[in-house]
């Protein structure tokens, strides 16, 4: 999972440890601040966020819808709804996306596209904006970019193996724009059954503290332009999640998780 933009481990052989492949499902996160300095101008904030993971037996397809109020020190408000559907080739060699984002009712961002890379990992990633008359725009991907779910497959794998830093471009298609830099810093390994509030068996589960890192190509200070930390689970489940916009923190409770209906293929 990588977010609102979006967006997701040597164990024991037991049953509840089992290492075992990311699991499709259906979460629902309550939002709300966290925190925000006097600069940022917001003194409140909620909403919801809808994510759904899903096999379609030749790939993997994401759905996030985001419903989001943000309240202002001047006492107005601001509601986005965005909308974010992917799908990922399984051998992480092609991807295609779309976004559609409202701002107080009114559409802002509209636009689909696709992507590939070649067996050398080069490729390119082509937006088509919904506007009348809008051209396509395509950018450059240079060799060891990976698509969403191929950067979670690998940064679970290297969370398994011990790995406690993990850093590669990755194109997910939410912003018009560039592969972006995402480093991992990977915490200490917790044990399954961990005591979650929310039973599910998808949430008993070994997996680890994550803070990912977002760069873009442009940034040259050091600073992340945005940071998102996430208890992942090792089949893929986001258990919480803090996203830092630098001015402000939002924070996403799980509140609902759902199993969906496998899939004939």
């Amino acid at each position: 999972m990588i977010l609102l933009p979006a967006l997701l481990m040597a164990l024991p052989a037991s049953a509840a440890d089992a290492a075992g492949p990311l699991a499709p499902h259906e979460a629902e996160y309550s939002m709300r601040l966290n925190s925000a300095k006097p600069s940022s101008g917001i003194v409140g904030a909620n909403g919801v966020m809808r994510y759904t993971f899903s096999d379609s037996c030749d790939g993997w397809t994401v759905e996030t819808h985001t419903e989001l109020t943000l309240w202002q020190t001047s006492g107005g408000a601001t509601s986005t709804v965005w909308d974010f559907v992917s799908w990922e080739a399984k051998d992480g060699s092609s991807y295609r996306f779309k976004v559609r984002n409202h701002r107080d009712g009114e559409i802002v961002d509209s636009y689909e596209g696709d992507a590939r890379l070649g067996p050398d990992g080069v490729g390119s990633a082509t937006f088509r904006d919904e506007g009348e008359g809008a051209e396509s725009v395509v950018f450059d991907l240079t060799a060891g970019t990976l698509f969403p779910t191929s950067h979670t497959e690998s940064l679970i794998r290297q969370a398994r193996d011990g790995k406690r830093f993990f850093a590669r471009k990755v194109f997910d298609g939410s912003a018009i724009g560039e592969a972006v830099n995402v480093s991992a810093a990977i915490g200490a390994r917790f044990p399954g059954d961990s005591g979650s509030a929310l039973p599910n068996l998808l949430l008993n589960t070994p997996g680890w503290p994550v803070v990912l890192a977002f760069f873009t190509p442009e940034n040259t200070t050091g600073t992340p332009d945005f940071e998102v930390t996430l208890r992942y689970h090792d089949n893929g489940v986001a258990e919480s999640i803090l996203q830092d916009f630098g001015d402000f923190t939002l924070r996403g409770t799980l509140t609902d998780l759902r199993t969906p209906i496998a899939r004939k293929c």
